[in-house]
Order: structure tokens, then sequence, then C-alpha cells
């Protein structure tokens, strides 16, 4: 028990109760021995299931994603002050691997999801990104941190083209200039609505069906081009 002496309530503690059930175990039967080793184990069950020890694995890895995300957002801050107001584009971000010094100096060490994969990353699909997310999926669903409605409906929290539905994640951090769990097109999209493009054209929509991920596009010159996938097409939509 590494000298601790957890409480039992009554004035009793674990370690106590042990030394006290070795002592009667003098003089036992086999009967009596088992019955008593039977009664310690449960006791000894019982202080560790109090203790919840995936409950504290589990937010120790929490508390680990949430501080990488903030290194992240950090260094790229960082990066963009170096390079004339653009974060790193998503061909720099792919050849990033877990614990690398790739990204250095903004980084010294590329961090990677305690189960070694790596953190979702999105930014604007274009040469000079503008905005940045960086996202993870919290163990515990509910931290104060997720946002109170996340599991009541579907919702795309990707961008640029990358389509990445709220089930995969539930925390993230992104540039100041959008929130991270909100969805945002391709600064080269012109915004207006569409869907069923063909050889005819596009067909200007005033709704769509959000359950099915790039059911709409922000018009990309008449074309349903991917980075201009939307999960919300009509006059309510800040498309």
């Amino acid at each position: 028990m590494g000298g601790e002496n957890y409480f039992l309530g009554a004035g009793f503690y674990v370690r106590d109760m042990v030394n006290l059930i070795m002592k009667k175990m003098q003089g036992f039967t086999l009967m009596e021995m088992v019955v008593a080793m039977t009664i310690m184990l449960m006791l000894i069950a019982l202080v560790v299931s109090s203790m919840n020890p995936w409950g504290v694995l589990n937010k120790g890895q929490d508390a680990t994603r949430k501080k990488d995300l903030k290194r992240l957002s950090v260094a790229f801050e960082e990066y963009s002050n170096d390079h004339d107001g653009c974060y790193p584009t998503s061909t720099v971000l792919a050849g990033l691997a877990c614990n690398s010094d790739d990204f250095a100096p903004w980084l010294q060490r590329w961090p990677c999801d305690p189960d070694g994969s790596q953190y979702y990353i999105v930014v604007d699909d274009v040469d000079c990104p503008r905005w940045f997310k960086i996202l993870t999926n919290l163990d515990n669903v509910n931290d104060a941190d997720i946002p109170e409605d996340w599991y009541d409906s579907f919702r795309n929290v990707g961008g640029g083209g990358v389509l990445l539905p709220s089930q995969e994640v539930n925390y993230g951090v992104s540039s100041t200039n959008m929130n991270w769990y909100e969805y945002v097109i391709s600064s080269t999209c012109s915004g207006i609505c569409s869907t069923d493009c063909g050889p005819s054209g596009c067909q200007s929509v005033v709704s769509c069906d959000l359950t099915t991920p790039g059911g709409c596009y922000a018009d990309n010159n008449g074309e349903n081009a991917a980075i201009c996938v939307t999960d919300c097409c009509g006059p309510t939509c800040s498309n």
C-alpha cells in the first residue's frame, strides 16, 4: 500500500483493517483464513475503484491535448508573423512527423495526440492561408470546454474543403478571426449557394439537406469545387 492509509469510515483505515485481519488469522482454520483474505481483497478493490484510475488517466491525457493545441496555436501565430501574415499551408503541415523538429524554430518538437495520432489541422486551401483550426477529441465528453449542445445534432467543423464531422472532434483552437467549431468556406468562393452542378451549370438553392456533408456549395465559377463545400445555404447563412 506504499504506506498509504485510506479512510473507510467509522474510524477505520485500510492498513489498520489489514493489520487487524492478519493478527486475527493466527490460529484460524483454513476456511476462516480464506474468508478473511476474501474480505481483505474486497476492501482493497473498493479503494482502487473509488480512486477511478481510468478517469484519472483520461483527465491527464485531455490536459495534454489542451496544452499541445495551445502550443501549436502560439507557434502558428509566430510563423504568421515571420511570413507576412500567412499561416503554414497544408503542404507544409503534411510533411510534419510526430516528435520531430520539422517545424523549428517555431516549435522544437511537433506534438501528437497521446494515442499517437496527428491532431486535426485545417487551413485555408490557398498559397497564403489567413486562418487555421487545430482540433482534437477529448476523452471526457462532459468536459466544460466542450460546447453545451455539441452532441445534439450533426455539424461539419472543417473548412477549406475539409469535411470533419463533429462526432470526430469536440475541442479545438483557432486563429482569432474565426471560431474553431464553425465551418469556414475557402476565401476563393463567391458565397452563392448552389447544388446539382452539371453540364448546364449549377442550380441556385435556398436550402440543403444538412445531414449530408458536401450537399451544398458556395459557387466557384459555376463548379462544385471541393473547397467550396458548405453546410449551410440560404438567406440566414453567413456564406
